[in-house]
């Protein structure tokens, strides 16, 4: 099936937070490829904006012409118009182009300096929002269309009657400072889009919104689908955005392209590092209670985060057998190993629980591994994988190689080889093998 294409038109921002890089990211989160049309350059960060260049309006006709003279563009996203000649020029261009279109009024940057001269409000009021068939202003955004004051629910719903009064069919009041809600009004009436309002001054979160709706429209899907969609996205983006400059977070719309990836990452190299220990002469090292192996992806926070063996690894006379194919959340008892060595060294990802002796001990201690242990006996009984992890671990400068304790009343003493991959922790068993 050919990929679908959709269009940013919008400006350019170099901290990469907003505009047409977070476009871009936006378009490619919803599965689709996204052309642009850059209609200003900024230089801006994620705390200032420092200067703005207009894009001659004639160039921002001919970029337009380019992608749509080479493209099946399937909807156009349209963002910072900073100029009335900016917005005319997109508005005249547009007109008669039949694709369904989203705009994002952007006048304010999250930095708070002002990305639109009065006068192009007053074209985009005049003009542009009849040739539009979503607009997405945020609350302030919504105050500045419509001349009300937006305090409460009500207001919300007066202000978007008023922007519909002017010619839009669809407006779409961002709920950032609305308690997360956000709320589609249209000919139809009113629907509230039920949200999360997060503890984070953030940038770019309007232009993802704005460019998912564009690029799920591109899809194929219904307007209130694509709404409902690009939320979840947006607020997915704003959770997992990080303070990477001084100033606000910029979302992180690809996040889970991300973690998919590395899931699919995590899984393939467990599944042939497993194969790779079918070929060892491992079942020595396999404890009474079976051996399990996982691997985190990156930041994991839950046992759903690694990918474990559900049945274990088990003895089975002079072999061995590994029990089902690797599934995340399989092991609660290794993802905790993983989860507390993690959060003291975050490159420790991987880890496999061994067969405790002194002979294997003594053969660790002469690959010269760096080993730390805990007294099984002085740790809570509820979640000891955690607090022994953490014991053994307190105060350490150094990441280990293995933690060890020697049991307890009716607990099976255990050794743990931790790594930072599952490919690192064969290396050191294929060692530990030779030696014993």
């Amino acid at each position: 099936m050919k990929e679908r294409v959709a269009m940013s038109i919008a400006g350019s921002d170099s901290s990469a937070g907003a505009g047409i890089q977070a476009d871009l990211k936006a378009f490619e989160a919803t599965g689709v490829y996204g052309c642009t049309v850059i209609t200003a350059i900024t230089a801006q960060n994620t705390y200032s904006l420092d200067e703005i260049y207009n894009i001659p309006n004639e160039t921002v006709k001919n970029q337009i012409k380019s992608n749509l003279n080479d493209f099946d563009i399937k909807s156009i996203k349209i963002g910072m118009l900073h100029t009335k000649e900016n917005a005319l020029a997109v508005s005249k261009t547009i007109e008669e182009i039949n694709k369904p279109t989203v705009l994002d009024p952007v006048m304010i940057a999250e930095s708070g300096y002002s990305l639109i001269e009065e006068k192009t409000v007053e074209e985009i009021k005049k003009n542009l929002i009849k040739k539009v068939d979503v607009l997405t202003p945020n609350k302030s955004e919504a105050e500045s269309l419509s001349s009300i004051e937006i305090k409460n629910e009500e207001d919300v719903h007066k202000a978007g009657k008023r922007i519909l009064n002017l010619g839009a069919q669809n407006v779409v009041i961002t709920g950032g400072n609305l308690n997360g809600n956000d709320f589609l009004i249209n000919k139809n009436g009113i629907k509230k889009y039920q949200g999360k309002k997060f503890d984070k001054k953030t940038h770019g979160s309007g232009c993802t919104f704005s460019s998912a709706i564009a690029g799920y429209l591109a899809k194929g899907l219904t307007l209130e689908t694509a709404i409902d969609k690009a939320k979840k996205l947006t607020e997915e983006s704003i959770k997992n955005s990080h303070q990477l400059g001084k100033g606000n977070y910029p979302v992180n719309s690809i996040y889970t392209l991300r973690e998919q990836k590395e899931r699919y990452s995590a899984l393939q190299e467990l599944t042939s590092s497993l194969k790779e220990l079918e070929n060892l002469d491992f079942s020595p090292l396999v404890p009474e209670v079976g051996s399990n192996f996982g691997v985190a992806i990156e930041n994991p926070k839950t046992p759903k985060d690694i990918v474990a063996v559900p049945g274990r690894i088990v003895s089975t006379s002079d072999e061995f057998e590994i029990v089902g194919c690797p599934k995340f959340g399989a092991s609660s008892h290794i993802s905790r190993l993983i989860l507390a060595a993690n959060s003291y060294y975050n490159q420790i990802k991987s880890c496999l629980n061994i067969k405790y002796s002194k002979e294997i001990l003594s053969a660790c201690k002469e690959l010269k591994l760096n080993i730390k242990k805990f007294d099984r006996e002085k740790v809570p009984k509820n979640n000891t994988m955690t607090y022994g992890v953490e014991e053994a671990l307190s105060g350490s400068d150094k990441k280990p190689d293995l933690i060890y304790d020697k049991g307890g009343i009716g607990k099976e003493p255990m050794i743990r080889v931790f790594g930072s991959s599952p490919i690192e922790i064969i290396k050191k068993i294929k060692k530990l093998i030779n030696i014993l």
